[in-house]
């Protein structure tokens, strides 16, 4: 973990370098002031690594200063600079480049400095300037209303479920699906409490954790955990972990939900009965498998923890990773519920009805529902944020399933 956050660190640290060159190069400040104020103001945003590993305080007013004046502007100053790093070093290829070309023709003899090349210079200046405003501007704007204005927009999306083979006895079952909770400095308790006021609301059979309850360390879990013991559903709460649980305690972790009434299914299933127990259906849980962000194929668990259920029981399956759904079908899985994508915490609309996301670009399945055949997987779109706390046409989601007996 600790090796991971320095790695992070460095890596940011030459972002910052290489955006800071691309700046200066193509605006040239004069104003020498304006340059040291905005170092001195870029200086002081990196006091935000001492609240990112600890709760900052007891008081709510405190809490949110330092969320609003130096964690959001400092991960959008990140967001920035990881966008704008791509940009500088693609333009300063093509620069090399056109220099190198220049050179060649002076040495040929088939170039000279006229004014003529003169002014395509200054024109070049002028549009690496138009290039740069038009992707910083835009950029820093849709950051900040991700930040201040929509990030803490929850949605509870409703999906009703056909299947010809759900007992007739689970007809109208509920399951209630939250994920990616990230319990960190952007999901403290008292914002974690409004999500699941608003869950005990729902009239749920049951409640599903997705994975990723905490962020980093061990700092938030206590915290966290105590708030999650609120949740309410007449057959219980259970959770799967995610990738971002095994970067703390997880021995701790698992006992503070144990001990809350949340029961972790790590790589086993439990039977959910209805209310009169004439009936029930298997829920099945994996761990997360901690590796690539590519993984297809590769959950050596979920072999193992439906090998004892009959082939023709009703299954639903709890996965962080919505890579699973291929071989969560093979196996006759009715129901896969993931998260891990957060929906790109960005999506841009498109004319396919299903908005392009970032999480795209890694996943096949990067948010909402999807079916091949019998089988139905859901990604949820996360409550917490991972990276810059940033959503635009994302917000935050609970999801609400009922399971119909028949068709649609």
């Amino acid at each position: 973990m600790t090796s991971m956050i320095i790695t992070s660190l460095c890596m940011f640290a030459v972002m910052q370098v290489i955006t800071f060159a691309g700046l200066y190069y193509v605006f040239r400040p004069k104003n020498r002031k304006l340059l040291l104020s905005a170092l001195v103001y870029i200086l002081f945003l990196h006091t935000s690594y001492f609240f990112l590993f600890s709760p900052v305080s007891s008081s709510l007013f405190v809490r949110l200063t330092v969320e609003y004046f130096v964690l959001y502007p400092y991960f959008i100053y990140m967001l920035i600079c990881m966008v704008m790093t791509p940009f500088f070093l693609f333009a300063g290829m093509l620069v090399v480049l056109f220099r190198f070309l220049v050179w060649i023709g002076s040495r040929t003899g088939e170039h000279k400095q006229t004014d003529e090349s003169l002014s395509i210079d200054a024109g070049r200046r002028i549009f690496m300037k138009v290039m740069t405003s038009s992707v910083v501007l835009p950029l820093a704007g849709c950051s900040v209303y991700g930040a201040y204005v929509e990030r803490d927009k929850v949605e509870v999306r409703e999906e009703e479920l056909f299947y010809k083979d759900l007992p007739e006895d689970l007809d109208g079952f509920i399951i209630t699906q939250i994920s990616d909770i990230h319990a960190g400095p952007f999901m403290d308790g008292f914002r974690l409490k409004g999500f699941v006021d608003k869950m005990n609301t729902l009239e749920s059979d049951i409640i599903v954790i997705t994975g990723d309850i905490i962020n980093w360390g061990s700092i938030f879990i206590r915290e966290s955990i105590g708030v999650l013991s609120g949740l309410k559903a007449k057959k219980g709460i259970f959770a799967v972990l995610g990738n971002h649980d095994f970067y703390g305690d997880l021995k701790d972790l698992c006992n503070q939900l144990e001990k809350s009434g949340v029961s972790v299914l790590r790589n086993r299933h439990e039977k959910i009965y209805n209310d009169d127990r004439s009936a029930f259906f298997y829920l099945a849980g994996i761990d997360d498998p901690r590796g690539s962000w590519y993984l297809n194929d590769d959950f050596p668990f979920i072999k193992d923890t439906l090998k004892s259920v009959p082939k023709h029981g009703f299954k639903v399956l709890l996965s962080h990773r919505p890579n699973v759904f291929d071989l969560a079908a093979k196996q006759g899985v009715h129901l896969t519920l993931a998260g891990h994508t957060h929906g790109g915490q960005i999506i841009l609309p498109s004319v396919s009805g299903h908005g392009l996301s970032l999480a795209s670009i890694a996943y096949m399945y990067d948010y909402g529902l999807y079916q091949k055949e019998n089988s139905f997987l859901y990604v949820n779109k996360g409550l917490g944020v991972v990276g810059p706390p940033v959503r635009v046409n994302c917000p935050r989601e609970i999801t609400r399933i009922v399971l119909r007996t028949g068709t649609s």
